[in-house]
This record gives C-alpha cells, structure tokens and sequence, in this order.
C-alpha cells in the first residue's frame, strides 16, 4: 500500500489531519475524507474518491461525445464529414466510449 496521495481534480493537494483518527483535506477546494482510525485508511479512502471523480469525469465526457455524435448523425451530416466521424469515433474508442452503435458506423 503506498502513503502516496493522488492530487485532487481542482488541482489542490490532501491535508493530512491526526489525533484519534486521521482525515484527509484540500487546501484550495475542501474536499474531505471522514475520519479513519489509521493514516492508511485515510489515505486509501482519498485516492479512491479522487479516482471514483475522474471516472465520473470521463463518463461525462463520453456521454457529452457521444450525444454530440449522435446528434450530428441524425441530422444528415453526410460524407463531408466522414473525416471527422471517423476521427470522433476514434477518440470515443480511445477514451473507452461503449456505445455499440457507434462501433458499426
């Protein structure tokens, strides 16, 4: 297990607190953990958090892409932009986009 902490999506970085328990807080956002009995804990809890955002970041980015996509397809955007179909549909495939429609285009 590493003690090293993930620095936070606002670019901030976590704040070790200890007494009792240990917690973890940004500088600059305030994101927090709860309190854990051990350091380990804290530190475990921050960089999954951190993590479960930028996962939640992505997803909407490949909603907002996909949308995007969709729309332009439904619209009768035609082979003038097969080029940039092409390369949307890469990027999507690129940044883990699991929309099946858009791997048979």
């Amino acid at each position: 297990m590493s003690d090293e902490l993930r620095e936070c999506p606002c670019g901030g970085y976590g704040t070790l607190y200890s007494g009792r328990r240990f917690l973890l807080e940004c500088h600059k956002c305030g994101r927090e953990t709860k309190a854990y009995a051990t350091k380990a804990e804290a530190v475990v809890a921050w960089n999954i958090g951190i993590l479960e955002d930028l996962l939640a970041a992505k997803d909407k980015r490949i909603a907002e892409l996909e949308a995007a996509l969709w729309h332009c397809l439904d619209n009768g955007i035609e082979a003038q932009d097969a080029l940039w179909r092409d390369a949307a549909l890469a990027a999507l495939r690129a940044s883990g986009g699991s929309n099946a429609q858009a791997t048979v285009l």
